[in-house]
């Protein structure tokens, strides 16, 4: 750890030592800044998504058994999407590739194309210039994939609405929230025993932990300006 990293961690610890219970065992709050000690890079990936975000993260946190499921049910879907281009040329991978980043565009251009495909304008009309092109091309030479992909995405959804059945209104928004945070689903399963400990305290105090997440951006954001001016002056 450099000294500008630990110079983070050891004002994360004094934040949250400040707020310490004293008790003849461990607490809580201490075995949390034990945790933080281990997984820092991915307690300061998290703090730095905006307020909303993070929220999200902190309700999403008190299910750690539904952050799995979803992190399961993408994971099994970009591995059948793998699999479903590989056989093709880069140049291919990459024009579907690219159709995915837009959100409902490969569903829409699978139901214009079975509408006779009067409305493909209106529909691209809604989305950058730079795909236009590829997204004919696509649904001239590639319709039976488009077809594919867009039932693997179908498929995700409705495993995503039926695991979101059982949970409070507010989980449901904040889940749908992290949907298209794939790389936060993956820190908060690949550090599940943080994310248990955390969701766990934010049940019991709530604002105690919106505190020292508060507090913890500053922090961070603070240091990576730091970090960016330094090296602004050295080019």
């Amino acid at each position: 750890m450099n000294l500008s990293k630990r110079g983070i961690f050891l004002q994360v610890l004094v934040i949250m030592m400040a707020f310490f219970v004293p008790a003849n065992g461990q607490t809580d709050k201490q075995l949390l800044a034990q945790l933080v000690a281990q997984d820092e890079e991915a307690i300061n990936a998290l703090v730095l998504y905006p307020e909303e975000t993070r929220t999200s993260i902190l309700e999403a946190t008190q299910y750690p058994e539904a952050l799995i499921k979803l992190e399961s049910i993408q994971s099994q879907t970009s591995e059948a999407f793998r699999k479903l281009i590989e056989a093709y040329p880069r140049s291919t991978q990459q024009m579907i590739w690219d159709l995915t980043r837009y959100p409902q565009l490969i569903e829409r251009l699978v139901e214009t194309r079975k509408a006779g495909g009067a409305d493909l304008n209106t529909i691209l009309k809604g989305y950058p210039e730079v795909i236009h092109a590829r997204a004919r091309k696509a649904l001239r030479s590639h319709l039976s994939e488009l077809m594919k992909v867009n039932e693997l995405n179908q498929s995700a959804e409705s495993a995503f609405e039926s695991l979101l059945v059982h949970y409070p209104s507010s989980t449901k928004e904040s889940l749908r929230n992290l949907v298209a945070l794939p790389e936060v689903l993956t820190i908060l399963t690949d550090n599940i025993r943080l994310t248990v400990l955390v969701g766990d305290l934010y049940n019991k105090e709530p604002d105690w932990v919106l505190r020292q997440v508060d507090s913890l951006n500053l922090v961070v954001a603070r240091e990576n300006a730091e970090e960016l001016e330094g090296w602004k002056n050295s080019l």
